[in-house]
């Protein structure tokens, strides 16, 4: 049985938050999580407004969240920008080269039964070129899976947003 302040209730005014990546347990007064990888941050390209990445990694996983404007020729329509997920489908291996799936989750809404879809879409490759840079270099798949992104590929050089630990 949940207990505590996080915990759903039947008129979901709360939102049951767990963490990602961080083990099984919470950090206590006695312990704390594992420390974050230098490749953990915020990312976004300084010339190109309102997209961005955000990167997690603890030891063998990596999560990150990418906000990115629509393709051409649909750029920007604000009903049409896109949130992915990245993950690793494979264990993370060390050096500075990742490759992630590109996921896209959609048919949720919040308050509401309606179930999550989500479904591989590409996949990208995470280069860290220097503790405050990563090239993203990302292709979706060629079909109706990836939507209006289908067959898109390219490459973003992304800043990191802070300093670098």
């Amino acid at each position: 049985p949940c207990s505590g302040p996080l915990c759903p209730v039947a008129d979901r005014s709360t939102i049951a938050l767990r963490p990602l990546l961080l083990g099984t347990g919470c950090a206590t007064s006695n312990s704390l999580p594992a420390p974050l990888s230098p490749q953990t941050g915020l990312f976004h390209d300084p010339d190109v407004g309102g997209q961005g990445l955000m990167l997690v990694r603890r030891a063998d996983a990596m999560f990150g969240g990418w906000f990115t404007a629509d393709p051409e020729p649909t750029a920007d329509d604000p009903g049409k920008q896109a949130w992915f997920t990245l993950q690793n489908t494979a264990p993370l291996g060390a050096g500075n080269r990742i490759t992630l799936g590109i996921f896209q989750t959609l048919g949720a809404r919040r308050d509401t039964d309606l179930p999550a879809v989500t479904s591989a879409i590409g996949s990208a490759d995470l280069e860290f070129a220097a503790c405050d840079r990563v090239n993203l270099r990302y292709q979706f798949f060629a079909d109706a899976r990836a939507g209006r992104f289908a067959g898109l590929s390219g490459m973003l050089t992304l800043r990191r947003i802070g300093a670098c630990r």
